[in-house]
């Protein structure tokens, strides 16, 4: 069974892949074209916290899609957790000089639900991603 499979298997009554794309602010189709090409490991995640089942499930590691249970970082939401419950100030440069608009954005992350955290992550992910494409 590939990844797209997987997914549809354990998605809940009245759930489909369109909204669970909606969901988790993914472009239409991305899902879909995960059976012909591999998706990004944060999608991945995303994916696996959304649904609460693990990433080797999805993978194809194995048939138990509950095998996270237990492993409170095994999640992207048990890592989420892990920084918010540290109240890390650290930025990039090792400092804990935040700037003013990095400490309203963890602020905001702070007062989100888990499903807008995803969709803050993916739009983070998806923005980063425009930033180091090279213009064609």
């Amino acid at each position: 069974m590939d990844i797209v499979n997987r997914i549809q298997s354990i998605l809940e009554k009245g759930m489909n892949i369109k909204k669970l794309e909606e969901e988790l602010g993914f472009g239409n189709g991305t899902i879909g074209k995960w059976k012909k090409t591999l998706p990004s490991c944060c999608k991945i995640n995303f994916v696996a916290q959304y649904l609460d089942c693990s990433i080797d499930y999805l993978l194809g590691r194995t048939e138990n899609p509950k095998s996270h249970k237990g492993h409170p970082t095994n999640t992207v939401t048990g890592i989420y957790n892990a920084v918010d419950n540290s109240k890390m100030t650290v930025n990039s440069s090792g400092t804990n000089d935040l700037s003013v608009d990095e400490s309203e954005i963890i602020n905001i992350y702070r007062k989100l639900d888990a499903k807008q955290r995803h969709r803050m992550m993916s739009f983070a992910f998806d923005l980063e991603e425009q930033a180091i494409k090279p213009e064609d």
